[in-house]
């Protein structure tokens, strides 16, 4: 009876403690996001993706750190890490107009013309207005 009455009560505190650990590390995630955002108003790209792959190990759907980690990429002439960081973004929020613009970015730097035209398409399709900054 008495092990019955600690297994019942462990179990009350196991899920409990997840949860503790689980908001923990979202804190901690969205920590890294913040220092890479400060990182890239200061002109330190380098650093800021490390922040992000930080947030991103900690939190592999945090699609924040994946947006922002492809910026920086793409800023770097990374562009197949900014090619796979923007999509994983855009599995997460399909109506980016700005993510699938930047990703049809990386696809024309590699030379992928038409990946980059299905971007640039989709981009204007979801923002019309993305259209004119072409024309300016």
């Amino acid at each position: 009876m008495f092990r019955i009455i600690l297994v019942s009560i462990f179990l009350l505190f196991v899920p409990f403690s997840f949860l503790v650990n689980a908001e923990q590390e979202v804190d901690l995630s969205k920590e890294y996001l913040k220092q890479g955002i400060s990182l890239i108003k200061n002109g330190q790209l380098e650093g800021a993706i490390e922040e992000f792959k930080k947030a991103i190990e900690i939190n592999p759907f945090f699609a924040a750190a994946y947006y922002n980690l492809g910026l920086c990429c793409l800023r770097l002439e990374r562009f197949e890490e900014a090619i796979e960081s923007l999509s994983r973004y855009i599995e997460s929020h399909p109506d980016s107009a700005f993510a699938h613009y930047n990703l049809g970015c990386a696809y024309s730097k590699i030379g992928n013309e038409l990946k980059a035209l299905e971007e640039y398409n989709k981009a204007v399709e979801l923002n019309p207005k993305l259209s004119e900054r072409e024309h300016q």
